[in-house]
């Protein structure tokens, strides 16, 4: 059996089968704005107190390079940090993940390779998948700038740091990019063309919908975070003989999502009672999008599965 893709965030779809009240008024923001006035600031990681280049004081500016997957990341206007710690909003955008800020909970969340992080920006403690991480503070800089430990991070499966220790200077090399099967980059072009606002979701989420998993080849499932979305899209290679039990599958996505919008965010519901469910002209493949513009999403699934010669 091909992959199915897995993710150990099972905040993606847990929190989505449950309105969460701080969040129903208003939509997060999409990236964390410029330092929030409301923010706490000038709490020190741990008490720890040995810096970056090991100077005795935390310096104006972040000290060192990173590179994500090659690519020098723009450390510009970020300020100094204790020694180990990282710039989460300048790594996360590097690496392509997703990055918010809840004001109501006065909590930041961070998305990287797959795995969702919460900073609670009251006492800095730090959740992973949405459990908490014993031993681990975050490090906020007095101007709203959210830093975690390097070795926090390298937990997080799929990031991997090279921190030259040969070197006397600062410098990460970080590298973040999986193997993707072609499901995987049809899924991630139709996403990004159709602006679809959602991420990875566990296999073990998609069992407590009714999923059986043994329907199909290959599966990707894209499911919201929090329930201020509706965004899902799922598309598989569907075992021979399996395609009505895995459109009851896929249905079952889509009245979960019914259920969450009947009565909340207009825009959303509208979004799922126009949703498409399509199976591919070689009638092997399968696909739901719920998203601004289902037809697009549509047109690329029929383009990657073509009707087969005969």
């Amino acid at each position: 059996m091909k992959k199915i893709l897995s993710l150990t965030l099972a905040l993606a779809l847990t929190a989505a089968l449950a309105a969460v009240p701080a969040l129903a008024e208003e939509a997060p923001m999409p990236i964390l704005p410029s330092p929030p006035a409301d923010w706490p600031g000038g709490q020190q990681a741990n008490g720890d107190v040995a810096l970056i280049g090991g100077q005795p004081a935390l310096s104006p500016s972040y000290l060192g390079e990173i590179t994500v997957d090659g690519a020098a990341v723009d450390l510009s206007g970020i300020p100094g940090a204790p020694a180990g710690y990282l710039p989460m909003r300048a790594v996360c955008e590097a690496a392509g993940g997703y990055v918010a800020w809840y004001p109501q909970d006065h909590e930041a969340f961070f998305q990287l390779c797959g795995a969702g992080v919460t900073v609670d920006l009251t006492d800095l403690s730090v959740k992973l998948s949405n459990e908490p991480v014993e031993g681990v503070s975050a490090y906020l800089d007095p101007s709203g700038y959210t830093f975690l430990p390097l070795t926090f991070l390298r937990t997080i499966e799929d990031f991997q740091v090279d921190d030259h220790p040969e070197l006397d200077a600062v410098r990460l090399d970080i590298t973040t990019l999986p193997e993707y099967t072609e499901m995987e980059k049809l899924s991630q072009t139709i996403q990004e063309t159709c602006s679809i606002n959602a991420a990875e979701t566990d296999p073990a989420i998609l069992e407590m919908l009714g999923f059986d998993l043994d329907n199909y080849d290959e599966l990707v499932a894209l499911s919201p975070f929090f329930n201020v979305t509706s965004d899902v899209l799922l598309i598989a290679q569907v075992k021979e003989g399996r395609m009505d039990a895995a459109k009851e599958d896929f249905q079952a996505m889509w009245q979960q999502q019914y259920n969450n919008f009947e009565r909340y965010l207009p825009d959303q519901f509208a979004k799922v009672k126009a949703a498409q469910t399509v199976v591919s002209p070689d009638g092997t493949h399968l696909m739901l999008v719920i998203s601004q513009d289902p037809a697009t999403a549509v047109e690329m699934f029929n383009a990657a599965y073509p009707q087969l010669a005969r």
